[in-house]
């Protein structure tokens, strides 16, 4: 049975559910607010995901051969795993090889304005990434300096 009801300015609409007395009692415990709260607070979860989120999990769950249900479980459960694994050291290890690749893309010649665009950052962090990669590049060292040009000025002797 439903109705529409005028609360606070804006409209309401009743609704009501028969559930299984176990399905109540187990939604009940999700929620502070006990079985009301939580069957209002998975209508929103569900309004908040979106039509196109659905339909993706829809989707994957149709092709999969396994319930919505199920689909959303195993994307979140995914997430969940991802999550842990040492999100600040993989995070770290994703930038340091990124910034590697930025570096030697950017010795090798390639304008710092391409390099911004191939990697969505900014002008600014390019040329920040790039000054740290040669600071720390062992081939800009004075000694590795040293070494090159005593090779350049031997490669000019023996000519």
């Amino acid at each position: 049975m439903t109705h529409t009801t005028a609360i606070m300015h804006e409209p309401m609409h009743e609704l009501t559910i028969n559930l299984p007395i176990k399905s109540a009692e187990a939604l009940a415990k999700t929620h502070e607010d006990g079985l009301e709260g939580a069957t209002v607070a998975a209508l929103r979860l569900w309004l908040k995901i979106g039509e196109r989120h659905i339909s993706i999990a829809q989707g994957y769950a149709l092709a999969n051969g396994m319930s919505v249900e199920k689909a959303i479980r195993k994307a979140i459960t995914a997430l969940d795993e991802k999550s842990r694994q040492t999100p600040d050291k993989s995070l770290r290890n994703i930038a340091a090889e990124r910034d590697a690749e930025i570096y030697r893309r950017a010795k090798n010649g390639v304008k710092r304005k391409i390099l911004a665009a191939d990697y969505d950052l900014s002008l600014i962090r390019i040329h920040q990434i790039v000054a740290a990669g040669k600071k720390a590049d062992p081939d800009n060292t004075p000694e590795a300096k040293a070494r090159t040009a005593a090779i350049l000025r031997e490669w000019a002797e023996a000519e």
